[in-house]
């Protein structure tokens, strides 16, 4: 039999998903990946690059679809990068972003026999749940365009609207682009130089009754006209941004934001808790899911009386806040950014509470960790700095409540916690983003009983 090669069209069976999108398939014993494809599918592909873990296929015919296909809701599912998993049933997508989860924690011995289990998320909200967004602006033949880049490219792909945006949101970015057009402004960076429009930054609350609005440019144009334009079209709107874009390349990176009018934050209510969430700060993109993360981090620190909330990578510092409301317990919140830690300490005093505020790297903090603690991370995709971790693992606080995007370095962490003798008390994965790939994983564990900690 000859030899598969690069260019050849074949007829496959997708039989599973890869976590990271594609179907997969095999040609003579070796892997295929093929984008927009489901578990059962037979389709025909054309082989493109061979990695180190198999073939690159392009999806050229749909022969048979799978039980598990759906026909996706969005017109623009397969060109528009912003979706992965439009065209599969969402009890599927769920299933396997789990299961990833999961046999990376199958791969440490410490972690084999623990389970990820779902968090039921009301019935619904697999559209309509993304509350912000940051989108490229683009001149085009036909006028400005406005929306995600395609799959592995830097076109952008236009949309009357987006399914997974939250109503309020969608409505403000239609008003974007129909006063920019209006007003001919010049968006993206090709031809019309510096005084560009290069991105817009738009954030809606969880009731949506407040939008806020940014554009990153590479100078100082003046927004103020579109301010009344706006209003007009969107009430809600109560604050317009400007910031510098990245000096380089596609970048949708911006700094120096500078209010144009109204003001530069919109509150939210998280729960019981209250927020003030500010332009250019991270937050998550679901306002319900969030509160649902923070209200059973909350329930697990409260039923362990620490004696003390430490809130680490703690941003705008609601999950901390959460855990503390209605307690005489102490919070202390650490966060590199200043600019964060300040708003962190503002939210917490706009709840009531009096926190203790360390702005700089988790591992420069000096304090000492103490066996009442209960413990809050957040960490970034890279998981815990190695010098934080050796510190939980030696410090022993009596809770500790992970929260992570990523669950390869989950599992990498809580392998070495399991080691010095933490015990997982709950795995919890929300679905933070769906038609993505992507999970918000919530790792529960207390250290007690016996100090000695196990042996690898």
């Amino acid at each position: 039999m000859a030899r598969p090669r690069r260019g050849q069209l074949k007829q496959v069976r997708i039989e599973a998903l890869d976590p990271r999108g594609p179907g997969l398939a095999t040609v003579a014993g070796v892997a295929v990946r093929v984008p927009d494809t489901a578990p059962g599918d037979l389709v025909r592909v054309r082989l493109g690059k061979r990695g180190h873990s198999g073939w690159f296929g392009e999806l050229v015919e749909l022969l048979t679809p799978g039980p598990e296909r759906r026909e996706p809701p969005c017109p623009l599912a397969g060109r528009c990068g912003g979706c992965t998993w439009q065209h599969v049933e969402p009890a599927l997508q769920q299933r396997t972003r789990l299961a990833h989860g999961q046999q990376l924690l199958s791969e440490c011995a410490r972690l084999k026999d623990l389970k990820v289990e779902a968090y039921p998320l009301p019935a619904g909200r697999e559209l309509g749940y993304r509350h912000r967004v940051k989108l490229p602006i683009e001149a085009g033949p036909r006028g400005l365009r406005l929306g995600c880049y395609a799959a592995h490219s830097h076109e952008v792909v236009e949309a009357e609207r987006c399914l997974v945006h939250a109503a309020l949101l969608d409505r403000l970015l239609s008003a974007v682009k129909d006063v920019l057009g209006a007003h001919r402004w010049p968006a993206g960076d090709t031809e019309l130089g510096q005084a560009a429009l290069r991105t817009v930054f738009a954030r809606v609350n969880g009731a949506q009754d407040q939008a806020l609005l940014g554009f990153a440019t590479r100078s100082e144009l003046d927004l103020s006209p579109l301010w009344g334009p706006l209003r007009a079209k969107v009430p809600e709107l109560v604050g317009l941004f400007r910031s510098r874009a990245a000096d380089a390349g596609n970048s949708l990176l911006a700094r120096e934001i500078v209010s144009v009018c109204g003001r530069t934050f919109i509150d939210e209510q998280l729960g019981p808790v209250r927020m003030r969430i500010p332009a250019g700060a991270f937050s998550q993109v679901d306002p319900h899911a969030a509160s649902c993360i923070a209200d059973l981090i909350a329930e697990q620190m409260r039923a362990a009386e620490p004696r003390r909330v430490l809130d680490l990578y703690c941003g705008l510092g609601a999950l901390g806040i959460r855990a503390a409301l209605g307690t005489d317990v102490p919070l202390l919140q650490i966060e590199r950014d200043p600019a964060m830690a300040e708003e962190a300490g503002r939210n917490a005093r706009l709840n009531g509470l009096q926190s203790e505020s360390f702005a700089g790297n988790v591992a420069d903090w000096q304090g000492r960790l103490q066996a009442s603690d209960g413990v809050i991370v957040n960490p970034p995709r890279k998981g815990l700095e190695p010098d934080l971790l050796q510190r939980l693992c030696t410090g022993r606080p009596a809770r500790i409540a992970y929260l992570s995007c990523r669950p390869e370095t989950l599992a990498r962490d809580l392998d070495a916690l399991v080691a010095a003798g933490a015990r997982v008390e709950r795995l919890v994965g929300f679905d933070l983003f769906p038609q993505t790939v992507h999970i918000e994983t919530l790792a529960l564990l207390r250290f007690d009983g016996d100090r000695t900690p196990l042996r690898g």
